[in-house]
């Protein structure tokens, strides 16, 4: 009978575990209370400009946690694919960020005012 180091062990228990056990908690907390510190931020900066611009102060505030949720489905089903997975774009990924660097400081889009817009 062959004896299992104790790495093995370990690494074979936490395999098992389903992925939310896996989870960095206070990451996830700090994310949760980031988000919610930004939604209430918005809230309070544009509270009376969206009362004039669409009848209610909450335009914005409602906009804002839109964008928070999906942001929150992106970081689910990222967090979900198993970083190895990952591995396998990693060169398209680099040469997509390269090239939208290099589109950032191209002549594209228009100079307004001493602002490069897109």
């Amino acid at each position: 009978m062959a004896m299992t180091s104790d790495v093995e062990r370990i690494t074979r228990s936490r395999r098992d575990l389903p992925r939310w056990r896996n989870l960095d908690w206070t990451l996830v907390i700090a994310f949760i209370g980031i988000a919610f510190i930004g939604v209430m931020m918005v809230y309070s900066s544009t509270r009376g400009g969206a009362a004039l611009r669409s009848g209610t102060t909450t335009y914005f505030l409602q906009r804002q946690a839109m964008f928070v949720a999906l942001g929150v489905v992106v970081c689910g089903v990222t967090a979900a694919i198993d970083y190895h997975r990952w591995m396998r774009f990693t060169p398209i990924l680099v040469i997509g960020t390269v090239v939208l660097l290099l589109a950032v400081i191209s002549p594209l889009g228009t100079k307004q005012k001493g602002a490069q817009a897109w």
